[in-house]
C-alpha cells in the first residue's frame, strides 16, 4: 500500500486490535549471503578475489596483485586456446562457403592478444635469464649445442636438425648478400669513374681550369651515380649507391675547402 492510504481498525466491545510497529531497514549491512554467492562465482570463473575486494579490507592487495595477475593470465590463455580453435573453424567454414581456395584457407590462423602485460614481461625476463645462462655454458665449452637445445629449449632431434639447417641457410644468404653488395659497389664506382671523366687541367686553359677540373669531374661523377640510383629498383642497392654519393660529396667539400 501507499503511504497516503487509510487503515481502518475494527473494534469490539470498546477494545481495538493491537498494532505493533516493526523496526525496518536495520539489516541493510548484513550481506554475508551476497558475499557467499559472489565468492562462489569468482572461484568458478578463476578470477582473483583481490580484483574486486576493497583496498582497506585487503592490505596485501597491491603486493600480490601482480602475481595473481600472472596466474589469472594462464587461466585466460587456456580458455583462449579453445576460443581460437572455434573461431578458426568458423572462419574457415565461412571462407569455404564463399568459394575461397583451399590453400588460402589452410594457412588461416587466428591469435588472441596476450591477456596480461605482466605475464609477457615475466616471460621476457625468464628468456633473458635463460640466454645469460646459455652464454655462460657456451663459454665453458662443456656442453655441445645439441645438449643446450635439449636441456634449455626442450627441442627434439627433428627440431634441432631443422634449426641448424635454417642457421646455415641464413649464414649462406648473408654471405651472398655481402658479396653482391661488394660487387655492386665496385661496379658502380667503375661506371662512375668511366662516365665522370672530364677535361684535364691542361685542357681547361691555365690555372683557372686546373682549379675547376676536380670539382667538375666530381659533380659529373655524383650526377652519374644519382642517375644510376634512380634507375635501380632494389632498395639495398640504392642504399649502397647513396653511401657512395655521400662519400663523393664529402671528398668534393674537402677539396673545395683546400
Amino acid at each position: 500500500m501507499s503511504m497516503d492510504e487509510d487503515f481502518f481498525v475494527p473494534t469490539k466491545n470498546g477494545r481495538g486490535t493491537k498494532i505493533d510497529t516493526l523496526p525496518g531497514a536495520t539489516n541493510l549491512g548484513e550481506i554475508e549471503d551476497v558475499r557467499y554467492y559472489r565468492d562462489k562465482l569468482l572461484a568458478a570463473l578463476k578470477v582473483p578475489k583481490d580484483y574486486i575486494v576493497e583496498k582497506d579490507k585487503s592490505p596485501e592487495r597491491k603486493a600480490n596483485l601482480s602475481q595473481l595477475d600472472v596466474k589469472f593470465a594462464r587461466t585466460v590463455q587456456r580458455i583462449q586456446v579453445d576460443i581460437e580453435a572455434g573461431l578458426e573453424s568458423l572462419a574457415k567454414r565461412h571462407l569455404q562457403l564463399r568459394g575461397f581456395p583451399a590453400s588460402l584457407i589452410k594457412k588461416l590462423r587466428i591469435s588472441l592478444p596476450e591477456p596480461s602485460d605482466m605475464s609477457a614481461k615475466r616471460k621476457l625476463d625468464i628468456d633473458e635469464q635463460k640466454t645469460r645462462v646459455i652464454q655462460a655454458v657456451q663459454g665453458l665449452a662443456l656442453f655441445s649445442k645439441q645438449s643446450i637445445y635439449k636441456e634449455f629449449y626442450d627441442m627434439t632431434e627433428e627440431e634441432i636438425r631443422r634449426m641448424e639447417a635454417e642457421i646455415q641457410e641464413d649464414q649462406k644468404r648473408d654471405l651472398e648478400l655481402q658479396k653482391e653488395q661488394a660487387e655492386m659497389t665496385a661496379q658502380v664506382e667503375a661506371e662512375a669513374d668511366a662516365g665522370g671523366a672530364g677535361p684535364g687541367p691542361g685542357e681547361a686553359g691555365g690555372q683557372e681550369g686546373a682549379e675547376n677540373a676536380a670539382p667538375t669531374t666530381n659533380e659529373n661523377k655524383v650526377s652519374g651515380l644519382e642517375t644510376l640510383r634512380d634507375s635501380i629498383l632494389e632498395e639495398d642497392k640504392k642504399e649502397v649507391i647513396s653511401r657512395i654519393i655521400e662519400k663523393e660529396q664529402q671528398k668534393a667539400q674537402i677539396k673545395a675547402g683546400n
